[in-house]
């Protein structure tokens, strides 16, 4: 219990730093490449993304501990409930979530009065793409919660290391060939999925 208790730690911090790492390096060539107002629109897209995916309301957490106690009760029957209960829950919070944002995001904008008329058509494209990632990260909480009550945490966070390295190298080069604020959620959107 104890050396696994370790293990795991050790997967997660080193997951962790790999993705802090990642941001490290990849958000200063992203400001010098875009721009500091550019970057400054993404990131404006990228947090309202990162709120909303906020709404998971606890599911994964809950997930990770149903299932483990169901894995250690043995109970087949339990578990298939448990794990019916979730992800359907999970599925209907996230198209809510998803469709929120979509037809809320005129009036997301809106709170950001100084915000150009161009800046503010893209930031509602962005976050109508950004819909799709907050679908597809609420539903990969509950696939997270599964994999820690089987305590696969090294695969858990070789999964989503691979997915920062994916995401942010991609935005570089999407950065690169002259994207911009919608086009990098538009690719967030693909490594999200």
């Amino acid at each position: 219990m104890k050396n696994s208790l370790l293990k795991n730690g050790f997967y997660n911090a080193v997951g962790g730093a790999v993705r802090i790492g990642l941001g490290i390096v990849t958000i200063p060539m992203l400001i010098r490449i875009l721009g500091v107002e550019e970057y400054g629109l993404w990131t404006l897209a990228s947090a309202v993304v990162v709120m909303i995916t906020l709404a998971d309301a606890g599911l994964s957490v809950a997930t990770t501990v149903f299932v483990s106690q169901d894995l250690g009760k043995e109970n087949a029957d339990s578990l298939s409930q448990t794990l019916s209960v979730t992800f359907g829950a999970m599925l209907i919070l996230a198209t809510f979530a998803a469709i929120a944002l979509w037809m809320g995001s005129e009036s997301i904008i809106n709170f950001f009065p100084k915000l150009t008329q161009v800046q503010q058509l893209k930031a509602m494209q962005a976050l109508r793409f950004g819909s799709l990632v907050v679908w597809t990260r609420l539903l990969q909480y509950i696939l997270i919660g599964v994999e820690q009550a089987y305590e696969c945490y090294g695969l858990m966070n070789l999964l989503n290391t691979f997915q920062a390295v994916l995401l942010n190298f991609g935005l570089l080069a999407v950065a690169w060939i002259g994207g911009q604020t919608v086009q990098l959620m538009q690719w967030q959107a693909v490594a999200s999925l």
